[in-house]
Order: C-alpha cells, then sequence, then structure tokens
C-alpha cells in the first residue's frame, strides 16, 4: 500500500511540477541576490527538499504542534545546522537560505497538527513517518548519484497517506 501510495504522490507531483517550481524559484531567488556560478540555486533547491522531507521535520512538527514539545525540531535544527555548514564548504551559501522555506513549512506542519489532532491517528502518524524515510533514502540515492529522482514531486505522497489512512 505504501508503494502505491508514493506511486499516486508522485504522479500528483509530477502534474503539479513542483521540482521544476522549485527549479524556477531557486533560479529567481538567485537572480535576485546577484550571485553568480549557478551553484546558488541548486544548493537551495538541494537544501530545502534536504530539510523538508526527512522524518525528523514530519515528527518533530507534529510533536509541536500535538504536545507542544519541541525537542525533535531543536534536534533537527542543530543536525541540519551542522549539515549546512559542512554542505557550505561545497555548494556555497546558498544551502543557508533553504532555512526561510523550511521554517515555513514546518509552522505550516505544526498548525494543521494543531488543527488536526483530532484526526492525526497513530497509524496516519506511523505512514508520514514511513513516507519520510523513503523520501530522505531517495535523497541518499540522488546525492549518491545513483540515481535523478525528482524528489519534490513525491511530497504528494504525504496527503495521499493521510488521506487513504484517514478514510480507509
Amino acid at each position: 500500500m505504501l508503494t502505491l501510495r508514493m506511486l499516486l504522490g508522485g504522479l500528483t507531483g509530477e502534474l503539479l511540477n513542483i521540482q521544476g517550481r522549485l527549479n524556477n524559484w531557486g533560479k529567481f531567488v538567485e537572480e535576485q541576490l546577484k550571485v553568480s556560478g549557478g551553484q546558488f540555486s541548486n544548493a537551495l533547491v538541494f537544501g530545502t527538499i534536504l530539510y523538508c522531507v526527512g522524518a525528523m521535520a514530519i515528527m518533530g512538527s507534529l510533536e509541536s504542534g500535538l504536545t507542544g514539545k519541541h525537542t525533535i525540531l531543536y534536534t533537527k535544527a542543530l543536525l541540519d545546522g551542522t549539515i549546512a555548514i559542512a554542505f557550505a564548504s561545497t555548494m556555497g551559501i546558498g544551502i543557508s537560505l533553504a532555512a526561510v522555506p523550511i521554517i515555513i513549512y514546518q509552522g505550516i506542519l505544526v498548525f494543521l497538527a494543531q488543527r488536526l489532532s483530532p484526526v492525526l491517528t497513530q497509524g496516519i502518524i506511523n505512514e508520514l513517518t514511513a513516507v519520510g524515510g523513503l523520501l530522505i533514502l531517495s535523497i541518499g540515492l540522488n546525492v549518491l548519484q545513483l540515481t535523478k529522482l525528482r524528489i519534490a514531486n513525491m511530497l504528494p505522497a504525504l496527503l495521499f497517506i493521510t488521506l487513504v489512512v484517514y478514510f480507509f
């Protein structure tokens, strides 16, 4: 079932061209900041995807919204900051600007978790965590240059997981 939901999410993402829009946004930011070299945009998009799709981003936001505890988000911020320093040495400063969409993304997840707490069952939370893990695995395959998956296009799988588990 997880595979089917990932497939539906991926197809939806392809139709919406989420990865293309994210790449265009990165290029727009690069042009606005007048940064040359082209690596800035790649680093910004890479960082945004890497930091947004992980299980800690999902679970930390859910925990924060449902219980008011922020431990996972604080830990994630520390890890992300450390990783950003390492990536900045090879990819450039664009990786640090990924903090902006991460804050927006996680803020939306926290807000939704607060509002949807009656329907967020343990089954939905487990499935969301599984999808986050698969997306992180996919990012790893891309980093190792074993694949060229468009990870952002798979993000709608999070919505499909929630809807299918809730209604079925």
